[in-house]
């Protein structure tokens, strides 16, 4: 039991800094997109949100995984948050995927090109672009879901009302 506390609180401790950071990175961001007051916080917790799920799933799974489940927890939050604000989901959806970016891979997919080192170049760059994609679809199939979701209960409403 002690092995697993100690594990636990390392591991906890090892989410804590990089989710903040991710916080603090996303208002930035929210302030340039001129997102304001309590719309910032809930946009920069999407972000948040996010980069736990995908610091959680990477740990145990592949990056790609991580990246797609990352993108869904980013675009569920940010359809559950913008329906009582009455927000568009997208303020949130924008500020909340940018710290699942990868820019990092991105760099070094460049270097890897510039250096002629085209066995890693094409390595990165593929495993770039599935994380790109990963997050992409993550995102479309929440909204996707929501959609279909939102249309059933529109039909349902409508075949109450002609009774």
């Amino acid at each position: 039991m002690e092995l697993f506390l100690h594990y636990f609180s390392e591991t906890f401790a090892g989410l804590i800094v990089p989710v903040l950071v991710a916080f603090v990175a996303c208002i930035g961001f929210g302030i340039i997109f001129n997102i304001r007051g309590r719309n910032l916080l809930l946009a920069a917790g999407c972000g948040a949100v996010g980069w736990l799920v995908y610091l959680v799933v990477v740990h145990y799974s592949s990056e790609i995984l991580a990246c797609f489940l990352g993108g869904v927890a980013v675009s569920l939050y940010a359809e559950i948050i913008a329906r009582p604000r009455r927000t568009p989901s997208t303020c949130f959806m924008i500020i909340g995927m940018l710290p699942l970016v990868p820019g990092a891979g991105v760099y070094y997919t460049m270097k890897y090109l510039v250096q002629g080192d085209y066995t890693a170049f094409g390595a990165k760059g593929l495993n770039t672009l599935a994380c790109a994609g990963a997050i992409a679809l993550g995102l479309m199939w929440v909204i996707s879901m929501v959609r279909l979701l939102l249309h059933i209960q529109q039909h349902k409403r409508r075949k109450k009302l002609q009774k």
